[in-house]
C-alpha cells in the first residue's frame, strides 16, 4: 500500500481473470451440483481430505522454514522439511477421511442449515443482530438435527 508494488496495485489483473470466468461460473456450478448429487458423499470426504492434505503440508512447511531455518543451515534441510511436512499431511488426509466418513453428511446438513437462516433472515429484513444469529442456530440446529436422523 505504501508504494509502487503494494498489495493493491496487482488487483487489476485480478479483475481480468475474473471477468473472463464469469460467463461460465454458473456452468461450474451446475456440473458441480451434479456431481454432488450423484457422488456427493464420496466427493465431499474425498475433497476434503485433499484439502486438509495440502493445508497440512503448507502450514507444517512454513512452520518449519519460518521458525528452525538459519543462514547457517544445511540446504538439505528444505528436503527434511518437505519430507515431514508430506508425512503431516498424510496423516492430516486420513484421519479427516476417517472422520469425514462418518460426520461429512450431518456437517453439510448443518451448513446448508445455516445458509437457510442466513436466507430467512434476508427474506425478512431483519435488522436486530440478536434475532438473525438466532434464526441462523436454529436452521443450523435443525439441519443438523436432520442430518443425523437421515443419515445412513
Amino acid at each position: 500500500m505504501t508504494g509502487e508494488e503494494g498489495c493493491w496495485s496487482n488487483f487489476g489483473e485480478v479483475k481480468k481473470v475474473m471477468n473472463i470466468i464469469a460467463p461460465f461460473f454458473g456452468v461450474f456450478v451446475v456440473v458441480g451440483g451434479i456431481i454432488l448429487t450423484f457422488f456427493g458423499k464420496r466427493v465431499y470426504t474425498r475433497m476434503f481430505s485433499y484439502l486438509m492434505f495440502f493445508m497440512g503440508i503448507a502450514i507444517t512447511f512454513g512452520a518449519l522454514y519460518n521458525f528452525l531455518i538459519n543462514k547457517n543451515s544445511p540446504p538439505y534441510m528444505i528436503w527434511v522439511f518437505l519430507a515431514v511436512s508430506i508425512i503431516v499431511g498424510g496423516l492430516a488426509a486420513f484421519l479427516t477421511f476417517k472422520f469425514t466418513q462418518k460426520h461429512m453428511p450431518v456437517i453439510v446438513a448443518a451448513i446448508a442449515g445455516l445458509a437457510v437462516g442466513f436466507m430467512i433472515a434476508a427474506l425478512a429484513k431483519i435488522e436486530n443482530f440478536y434475532a438473525e444469529t438466532g434464526i441462523v442456530l436454529a436452521m443450523a440446529c435443525l439441519g443438523w438435527f436432520l442430518g443425523s436422523k437421515y443419515n445412513k
